[in-house]
């Protein structure tokens, strides 16, 4: 099936181009200015597009659909390839290891920061050593809660560690390692 396939519709559904993606085996090029759908189409899509099956991406706006729990890796992985706003207004728990939602909640995030976030759930997905900072860091960008019940073992200033096991779930438990 080599069909020769254009989406110009100014905003696309990535579930639909995937679909139009499987059915041809040249590339699909894809002339949209907005891109929306579930993280999990969003990404499959611009997964797509580094692999040369689609092309044309990367300078689009990106809107994602997902009311419930993302990944953090997978929110990163889009913000990166593409030069347009990426929103996740209706995300309500964000997932993933403090290095991923750093990435994602950076103000100094080089690809930009993602809109919409800062109302929602962070669960920290790490187990092990975590520094209390990053911890506090991530709970001062959400009004939402964090968690983060895998790590065993805060590191960091007598502040920085009190401060975490008395605002995030899940670390009141932890071992501490001072830094003096």
């Amino acid at each position: 099936n080599a069909l020769t396939i254009e989406v110009d519709d100014a905003s696309a559904d990535a579930a639909a181009i995937n679909v139009i993606n499987d059915k041809t085996t040249l590339a699909v090029k894809v002339d949209s200015t907005t891109i929306t759908g579930a993280l999990s189409d969003i990404k499959t899509l611009y997964d797509a597009n580094t692999a040369g099956t689609v092309t044309n991406l990367g300078n689009e706006v990106v809107t994602i659909s997902d009311s419930g729990s993302v990944s953090a890796a997978d929110l990163h992985a889009v913000n990166t390839l593409t030069n347009g706003v990426v929103s996740a207004n209706a995300v309500s728990v964000v997932t993933g290891s403090v290095v991923d939602l750093l990435k994602v909640y950076s103000s100094g995030n080089t690809a930009g920061v993602i809109a919409g976030l800062g109302n929602e759930s962070i669960t920290i997905t790490d187990t092990g050593t975590v520094a209390a900072a990053d911890i506090n860091t991530l709970n001062g960008l959400t009004s939402g809660s964090v968690t983060a019940t895998g790590v065993t073992k805060l590191t960091g200033t007598v502040t920085e560690i009190n401060t975490a096991r008395s605002g995030v779930a899940g670390v009141g438990t932890s071992t501490a390692t001072l830094i003096f």
